[in-house]
């Protein structure tokens, strides 16, 4: 986004730029409205409001949609102006991983100050590495809130962070230590996150019956009047006349609607509409119509700041001087699950399609006639699927595009998963020799095939490592893809780019060693029960197979290779974790870790005084059970080193040996604790952020340092350091790895590490 041109001395004098990303304000308690006569239908999240309200200063988008309803992939699009990659994990949140840069990095050369405020941690999915991306110079986050005491201030709520009101007055003073100097300010609110928690003190109301959908509400209320205490400070700054406020959900939340919870891969109303309000200077009280999208945030900013994009180019375009967009794309978390386009007729009317790759027939909505999305057209009989190839043609192409800008991170993955030497990893004792062929001439070879778990719900989600080698190109036309199959029935179907999506078969050269992770879902509705999961190499054009021939695993008569069976029980009732998952196999190493500080293979160096083992999410190893039993991960040393005074800076020390693989997210937490019940969350990524616990495999060794001052007001006495780990769906205690021995926990999920003693400062 270079170089920008504008009247750019006048601008920075004069103007500061706000976000707030949060969820739908339910009391609109904001200064930006007032309540008057006239009803006003007003979305936001799993809900509709019916209210009366008229703009007292600036804008509202009428009908504003997310690209992709899940946070870091809808954060990324409000601060840069382009949309994400269409897929899950977080490769936006990797070094470099950006193709341009975005607002804040553009505003930091023109000479503005920039930080982003959150109550909740920075590590939680890769936020600091992706607020550092977007470009803002400072950040401040849960850590700077504990470092400052605000920790016993303001309750804890959800699993990661504080009330938002924790960090209005930190906000507050990094506005006033740059008087006279332009800042843009990033926020983001976390209380409307699941669990959709409050403070105690806060006067929850009844909005809804549905205790779950009810706590959401009371959430965004809360969330409300934060933001609206917010506004006031501003106001009582004499800020409001030279301030631009943007506020923006970053999805909603389903609660059940229509079938679906929370937000992954809900493209309905509830999971995708958002509000979008904005305030500056000089800017009339409007109600803004079209199609808009989370991409035309920025465009909307450079506008109301005067300047001009002279190279380069944004997916967005202004809501003040260009018309909404005709039609705009949605995405899912999950990849080739669910993509969706909305497509505006010019004349009033309004159409949703939701494609849901063949797992059940495609989907359309009029949302001008019925807004809940009640009444599908394609099953009434009035839309036919043949109609909607173009489109879906469209979403397809969206989706392939806006990977492609990303292009260095799948660079980089195929650097880690394609070689031309055997990787480490395959098992010597289970020797395959399957081989797939084309015209009688063996092209591809599967060396090993391993599971991350075999026992897995209906709706979880599991995954199969397939070791590669090429031994002539196969050619573009064939597709590597994985069946799942109940008796004769298939009931599961995937196509796949391998190497996770980073090496194409078209790609294969002969030599090359692919590490193909592929993740398997066995629908919610699928058949409890025995569920085969079956390999192979198909051409679409004809639905020809690859030959399967060799020995290693079965084969059948259709040239398939059974890699695995999965046992799939009923699922959990709501709101009771997971059941624990048992890992078989170590599955691929995502990034490059040798030569990482902190980072070896095979047991720890030197003294080795403890003995805690980590299980998976619930999967303690039984009562009686050694330590080692079941372990992912070991604790073996902890250490402080340093001046343990107040005020004083030490480093935590762990030594870790690795078990067997983490389930994907899994992430170490550390807490601290002083004797008078004072808390500070110490979470980090290990290695500088280049050891993520995810990455650790079967035979590492991990020396994991985290530097801290102690506050300035820290007790003496004994402190306590504890350490846990949190599974890859987190949502409370219950989805920590479990501690072993028991008597080492001190809560469930949580282990006391270490005892030291704080005393005066020399």
């Amino acid at each position: 986004m270079r170089p920008l041109q504008g009247d750019a001395s006048r601008h920075l004098a004069t103007r500061s730029v706000t976000f707030a990303a949060g969820r739908w304000p339910i009391r609109i308690d904001t200064p930006l409205w007032r309540t008057v006569h006239g009803a006003t239908e007003v979305w936001g999240g799993a809900w509709r409001l019916r209210c009366r309200i008229q703009l007292k200063r600036g804008l509202r988008v009428e009908r504003a949609y997310t690209a992709v309803p899940h946070t870091t992939k809808s954060l990324l699009p409000i601060h840069c102006g382009y949309y994400p990659k269409v897929a899950p994990g977080f490769d936006e949140a990797q070094p470099g991983a950006l193709p341009t840069e975005c607002l804040a990095a553009t505003l930091a050369r023109l000479g503005w100050a920039t930080a982003y405020v959150q109550s909740s941690e920075s590590v939680f999915e890769k936020n600091e590495q992706l607020v550092a991306n977007f470009g803002y110079q400072e950040s401040i986050a849960l850590d700077d809130l504990d470092a400052q005491g605000l920790r016993g201030k303001f309750d804890e709520i959800g699993y990661f962070g504080l009330e938002d009101r924790a960090m209005l007055g930190p906000l507050l003073k990094w506005v006033d230590d740059r008087a006279g100097q332009p800042f843009v300010v990033g926020v983001v609110t976390l209380a409307s996150h699941h669990p959709y928690d409050v403070p105690a003190g806060f006067a929850r109301q009844v909005f809804a019956a549905n205790a779950k959908l009810n706590n959401y509400l009371n959430a965004v209320a809360y969330t409300d009047k934060v933001l609206g205490e917010l506004h006031r400070a501003f106001a009582d700054r004499g800020l409001l006349d030279r301030t631009v406020f943007v506020y923006i959900g970053d999805h909603g939340e389903g609660f059940g609607e229509h079938g679906l919870q929370q937000h992954d891969e809900v493209l309905y109303e509830e999971g995708v509409r958002v509000p979008l309000l904005i305030e500056a200077p000089g800017l009339r009280p409007q109600v803004v119509g079209g199609l808009r999208q989370n991409i035309d945030v920025v465009p909307n900013v450079l506008e109301l700041l005067g300047l001009d994009l002279l190279a380069g180019g944004l997916d967005g375009r202004s809501l003040l001087s260009t018309k909404g967009h005709t039609r705009l794309p949605l995405g899912c978390w999950h990849r080739d699950r669910c993509l969706g386009e909305l497509e505006a007729d010019g004349v009033g009317g309004l159409r949703k399609l939701i494609y849901s790759f063949g797992r059940k027939p495609p989907e359309v909505y009029d949302l001008v006639a019925d807004p809940g999305e009640l009444q599908d057209r394609v099953a009434a009989g009035d839309v036919k699927v043949a109609a909607l190839q173009p489109a879906i043609d469209r979403l397809l192409a969206w989706r392939d595009d806006s990977a492609k800008r990303y292009g260095g991170q799948d660079a980089r993955r195929a650097d880690a998963l394609v070689g031309r030497v055997a990787p480490a990893l395959l098992r010597p004792d289970a020797p395959f020799d399957l081989r797939f062929s084309r015209d009688g001439v063996d092209v591809v070879r599967l060396l090993d095939a391993s599971w991350q778990q075999t026992d897995v719900e209906a709706g979880g989600y599991t995954h199969v490592r397939l070791v590669w080698q090429v031994l002539r190109p196969p050619g573009a036309a064939w597709t590597p893809f994985i069946h799942g199959q109940h008796g004769a029935d298939v009931a599961l179907r995937a196509d796949h780019v391998p190497a996770e999506g980073s090496h194409p078969v078209a790609a294969w050269q002969a030599g090359d060693f692919i590490v193909d992770r592929v993740f398997v879902r066995p629908g919610p509705g699928i058949a409890v029960g025995q569920l085969d999961i079956l390999a192979g190499f198909w051409r679409s054009k004809d639905d020809a197979r690859l030959t399967a021939r060799g020995s290693g695993l079965p084969r059948s008569a259709d040239n398939r290779v059974l890699v695995g069976t999965l046992q799939v029980r009923k699922p959990s009732p709501p709101g009771l974790a997971t059941p624990p998952a048992t890992a078989t196999k170590a599955a691929l190493r995502p990034v490059k870790m040798a030569g990482v500080p902190g980072f070896s293979r095979g047991p720890l160096a030197g003294e080795r005084p403890l003995d805690v083992a980590f299980t998976q999410p619930n999967g303690g190893a039984g009562a009686g059970a050694g330590a080692g039993a079941g372990a992912v991960v070991r604790l073996r040393r902890a250490e402080i080193i340093g001046n343990g005074c107040p005020g004083g800076e030490v480093t935590l020390r762990l030594g870790f040996e690795v078990a067997r693989a983490a389930p994907r997210f899994s992430s170490l937490f550390a807490h601290l604790r002083g004797h008078d019940g004072r808390h500070r969350n110490l979470g980090f990524v290990p290695g500088g952020g280049k050891l993520p616990v995810d990455a650790w495999r079967a035979g590492d060794a991990i020396v994991a340092e985290r530097a801290f001052t102690l506050a300035d007001d820290w007790p003496l006495g004994q402190s306590e350091i504890f350490i846990g780990f949190y599974g890859p769906n987190v949502s409370g205690p219950g989805e920590r790895m479990a501690v072993v021995p028991a008597s080492a926990a001190s809560s469930p999920g949580m282990a006391r590490a270490l005892r030291f003693e704080v005393t005066p400062c020399p």
